[in-house]
């Protein structure tokens, strides 16, 4: 819904009580609408989920040049601006900045 609102129809209704068919729908219209392989089997996420599968399924949301990427970087640089703007997610990171930062705005003042 983030993404693209609007594209789960009725989402702000649906019940928790049916969990595999919302989870089969969303998985559904993640790989229609942004090519997001099911790599892992709806009911594995609904009744045994796997910390590993899981990050490995939600990591192809974030494939660059993805909308999910580009939601990502847009709610990091929320958080960062005016100090600091990523536009990536390999050298951006590499001064530590944007991390400590990162860490600072959610968490203000652990980062010295």
């Amino acid at each position: 819904e983030h993404m693209r609102p609007g594209l789960i129809s009725g989402f702000a209704t649906l019940s928790p009580a049916n969990s595999l068919q919302n989870t089969q729908n969303a998985m559904d219209v993640a790989e229609k609408e942004f090519e997001i392989p099911q790599v892992i089997d709806p009911v594995h996420i609904v009744k045994q989920p796997d910390e590993l599968s899981m990050m490995t399924y939600l990591s192809y949301f974030c494939n660059p040049g993805s909308i999910g990427e580009t939601c990502l970087l847009q709610w990091i640089n929320s958080k960062l601006k005016p100090h600091y703007t990523i536009t990536n997610f390999v050298a951006d990171w590499s001064d530590g900045r944007a991390l400590a930062g990162l860490t600072d705005a959610i968490s203000a003042g652990l980062c010295p």
